[in-house]
C-alpha cells in the first residue's frame, strides 16, 4: 500500500491594476509567495484593504499519480476592477520546483518559465467576481509524500498603477490516499462473496480491511489481509467472506504504517438468490419464499390464458384460492429481487 502523499494547498492570488496587468503580462519570477521564492505579488502591489475573498476548489482530498483533478480559482472583490494570479505545486516548504503539470489552461494565462500557471493578460472582475478553471496531472513518477499548492491575490483598482491594490493570501490542507488503488471488486458464490482487489504500487503499506454495511452507511471489519508493505510492481490480493446472505454494500480500507487510512470506492451485491416452494394443498397455491422480497407472480394455462398476474412488495409467502379454476394443468412463473425465475408446474383436480 502506498502512502502517496498529504497534500497542503498554500494559495495567493493577484490581481493588478489593467495597466500593470496588461504590461507585465503575468511575471515569470518566482513571486507565488512559496518560501524560497523571491516573494510574491505584494512585492510590487499594495495600498489597499477592501474586503474580499479568495478560493481553490477541486483540490482532492487524496491523490493517485497521474490521475486529473480540476481546479477553480475564484476571486471575489466588488472594488476591485481587474484580476490575475500565479500558481505552483510543489513538493514541501524547502523545495519550490513544480510537481506534477497544469494542464487545459484557461483564456488569459500561460505558463512561466518557471512552470507556474500565471495570467497573461488581464480578466474583468464582472459583478465582483472572476474564476480560472485547470487541470492538475498529479506527478505519474516518484510520487512526492506531499505536494504543496501556492497561490496569491492582488485586487486592482484599476488606476493603471501598482498601490490601491489588495493582495490576499490563503491555505488549505488535505490527507492523500494511501495507495494507488487499480481496482476492488465483490463476486457473490453459492456458499461466499469473493473479494478481488490489486494495487499498482505500494509504500509503508500496513493493512487491507474488508468492511460491509447493510445500509452503505454503517460499516463494519469482516476480514484483514496484511499488506506487501513497499512494492512498485502490480500486486493482488482475494479474501472470502461466508454467511452473507443479505443485500450487502463493500468497501475496502487501507492503511499505512502511520495509522493514516483511506476508502475505496463503495460496490453493492444482491443477497444470494433462493428457491422458492411452490406448493398446491385443498385447492390453495402457497409459494414459500423463505424471506421478505419483492416478487412478480403469474399463473396460466397451457393455452396461455393468465389467471393471476401481479407485483407484491415485500413478502415472504403467497397464497391464493384456486379452488375455482378450472381443472388442468398450471403455470406458476415466480420471479423476486432475491430470486432468480422459477417455473412449476402444478395439476389443479
Amino acid at each position: 500500500m502506498k502512502r502517496l502523499s498529504n497534500i497542503q494547498i498554500v494559495a495567493c492570488v493577484i490581481t493588478a491594476s489593467f495597466f500593470a496587468l496588461s504590461s507585465s503580462g503575468g511575471r515569470d519570477d518566482s513571486l507565488s509567495g512559496h518560501p524560497s521564492d523571491g516573494g510574491s505579488c505584494n512585492n510590487c502591489h499594495s495600498g489597499n484593504s477592501s474586503a474580499g475573498s479568495i478560493t481553490l476548489t477541486g483540490a482532492p482530498s487524496s491523490y493517485t499519480p497521474g490521475q486529473i483533478y480540476p481546479l477553480t480559482l475564484t476571486l471575489n472583490d466588488v472594488d476591485a476592477a481587474h484580476g490575475g494570479f500565479q500558481i505552483v505545486a510543489v513538493r514541501s516548504t524547502t523545495n519550490n520546483t513544480q510537481v506534477g503539470t497544469f494542464q487545459n489552461i484557461p483564456p488569459n494565462t500561460r505558463i512561466t518559465s518557471s512552470n507556474r500557471l500565471t495570467h497573461s493578460n488581464p480578466d474583468d472582475l464582472s459583478g465582483g467576481t472572476v474564476s480560472w478553471t485547470f487541470n492538475w496531472r498529479a506527478p505519474s513518477t516518484s510520487p512526492p509524500p506531499s505536494v504543496t499548492f501556492y497561490y496569491s491575490v492582488n485586487a486592482v483598482n484599476g488606476t493603471g498603477g501598482t498601490d490601491g491594490d489588495q493582495v490576499r493570501n490563503g491555505i488549505s490542507s488535505s490527507i492523500a490516499l494511501p495507495v494507488e488503488l487499480l481496482t476492488f471488486d465483490a463476486i457473490r458464490k453459492s456458499d461466499h462473496v469473493q473479494f478481488n482487489w490489486s494495487t499498482a504500487v505500494e509504500k509503508n503499506a500496513e493493512s487491507f480491511e474488508i468492511q460491509s454495511s447493510g445500509d452503505g452507511i454503517s460499516f463494519e471489519t469482516i476480514d484483514r489481509k496484511r499488506a506487501e508493505g513497499n512494492s512498485d510492481k502490480v500486486q493482488y490480493y482475494s479474501s472470502k467472506a461466508h454467511n452473507v446472505t443479505k443485500n450487502d454494500y463493500f468497501r475496502l480500507k487501507m492503511i499505512d504504517f502511520d495509522g493514516s487510512f483511506a476508502y475505496s470506492k463503495i460496490v453493492f451485491i444482491k443477497s444470494k438468490s433462493t428457491t422458492p416452494i411452490v406448493s398446491l394443498v385443498s385447492g390453495i397455491i402457497e409459494i414459500d419464499f423463505h424471506e421478505n422480497q419483492s416478487v412478480n407472480i403469474s399463473v396460466y394455462d397451457l393455452s396461455g390464458k393468465t389467471f393471476v398476474s401481479e407485483t407484491t412488495p415485500e413478502i415472504e409467502r403467497w397464497t391464493i384460492d384456486a379452488s375455482s379454476f378450472p381443472r388442468g394443468v398450471y403455470i406458476v412463473n415466480v420471479e423476486g429481487s432475491n430470486t432468480e425465475r422459477f417455473v412449476k408446474k402444478i395439476v389443479v383436480q
